[in-house]
């Protein structure tokens, strides 16, 4: 009888403990569930505050476009009385970013950000080098470049696109795709006038109209030959040609690869190897159809270094929108007012060389 209430009491402390394993691993389940679920929210990519930052600030700029309320974004707003917005700053970099697939001199020359509206040149100063030991006396010589001019400036570039507002009550990201498109379009070729041909009134002075680049003037009256851009091409040093494009209209390039020798074998072939595909004298050929003409008195041809001898200014903050809605309201339209601020300039005169054609 002991017995039989002895093993009775075994059984059922042995179902005690498979309930209470059971009761264990049941836990130990839902800990690992809760566990792997912390880990994935901690691992899950969070957006930064700046980032959530820079989001709302974009949605309001779009916003302010599509329907003229201003931001609530005080840091948005320049001008509440004009209702002048700025534009965000990563939105404005994604811009100026792809310039330089559209333009000339962006692709080539240096740009820094600045605070204010000029920059003094001669802050800009080159490295100077010597051989020698200092502690024996050597003294490095000093070097005093030549300047284009004392400061460049930041000029206002304005724009004014309409847009029907079918189109302005799209999604955001047709907008949003049609802005960057249209406004960096015409910023490039408005750039690449004033950096390549700019007369420095209201507008930056470009290096063609620079009194302080080489001249190199054709040998013939009212032409030009190979022997004048062989001229151009020696008139730099080695340290700027090796780095130095060309750039012409395509129709005085025209001109330049009809020249035959006596052979009739044309003296300008293709050159696979640079990035325009053509070439001269093994340095690329950029075509800006805007350059002078073959003619008398006229600088058709332009050969330099743009990376080391020009720089672009861009303000910070460097680009505002004002809706005008009244002025095509008649036409379905909103106005788009951009002032695009932006400078530049030759910084090393002895980098460029101009062919000006005989009179």
């Amino acid at each position: 009888m002991e017995n039989k209430e002895l093993f009775e009491k075994l059984d059922e402390f042995g179902k005690k403990m498979v309930e209470f394993k059971d009761d264990i691993l049941k836990k130990h389940e839902d800990l690992s569930k809760r566990v792997e679920e912390i880990e994935v929210k901690i691992n899950r990519p969070q957006k930064a505050p700046m980032e959530e930052e820079k989001i709302e600030m974009k949605k309001a700029f779009l916003n302010f476009v599509r329907t003229g309320k201003l931001p609530e974004i005080k840091a948005l707003v320049e001008d509440a009385g004009t209702a002048a917005v700025l534009v965000p700053e990563d939105y404005y970099s994604e811009i100026i970013t792809s310039l330089p697939h559209r333009a000339i001199v962006r692709k080539l020359a240096k740009s820094i950000p600045v605070k204010g509206n000029k920059l003094n040149v001669r802050s800009l100063g080159d490295i100077t080098m010597g051989w020698g030991k200092l502690e024996t006396g050597t003294t490095v010589t000093e070097s005093t470049p030549t300047v284009a001019k004392e400061a460049l400036e930041v000029f206002d570039l304005n724009g004014l696109v309409k847009l029907g507002r079918d189109l302005l009550a799209d999604t955001d990201i047709a907008l949003e795709r049609y802005i960057l498109d249209s406004f960096s379009r015409k910023i490039a070729y408005y750039e690449d006038y004033a950096f390549i041909l700019g007369d420095g009134s209201d507008k930056p002075t470009g290096v063609l109209n620079d009194s302080n680049i080489t001249e190199v003037t054709s040998a013939n009256a009212g032409n030009i030959d190979l022997d004048d851009i062989i001229d151009m091409y020696y008139a730099l040093k080695e340290e700027y040609r090796s780095n130095a494009v060309w750039i012409m209209s395509s129709a005085t390039e025209k001109t330049l690869r009809k020249i035959k020798t006596s052979d009739g074998e044309y003296l300008l072939q293709r050159d696979l190897a640079s990035p325009t595909g053509r070439s001269i004298l093994g340095r690329p050929i950029y075509n800006f159809d805007d350059m002078p003409a073959i003619s008398g008195g006229n600088s058709p041809v332009l050969f330099g270094d743009f990376t080391n001898g020009f720089i672009i200014l861009d303000k910070q903050n460097g680009m505002t929108v004002q809706r005008l809605e009244e002025l095509y309201a008649t036409n379905g339209q909103v106005g788009l007012l951009i002032v695009h601020r932006v400078g530049g300039g030759v910084i090393v005169p002895e980098a460029f060389a101009k062919l000006t054609v005989q009179s």
